[in-house]
């Protein structure tokens, strides 16, 4: 979450422009998920940290389930 946001995948500027019509990848609308969520978070995960499993945690109004594994 390098960039705070939520987005489609980016394939770089140039392809990005063809597949959504910007330079940028379209963001998503987490706080729309419906259905129940679990989540586990590795605690020594790189790409997914702690912090920023916490905060999608405190975004989803849907999380059955929050665990952080070592």
């Amino acid at each position: 979450m390098r960039s705070g946001k939520f987005t489609k995948y980016s394939e770089g500027v140039f392809a990005d422009y063809e597949s959504y019509g910007s330079t940028s990848p379209p963001e998503i609308d987490i706080t729309k998920i419906s259905v129940p969520v679990a989540m586990f978070v590795g605690s020594s995960d790189g790409l997914g940290t702690t912090i920023d499993n916490t905060k999608v945690r405190e975004l989803l109004s849907t999380v059955a389930a929050f665990e952080v594994l070592d």
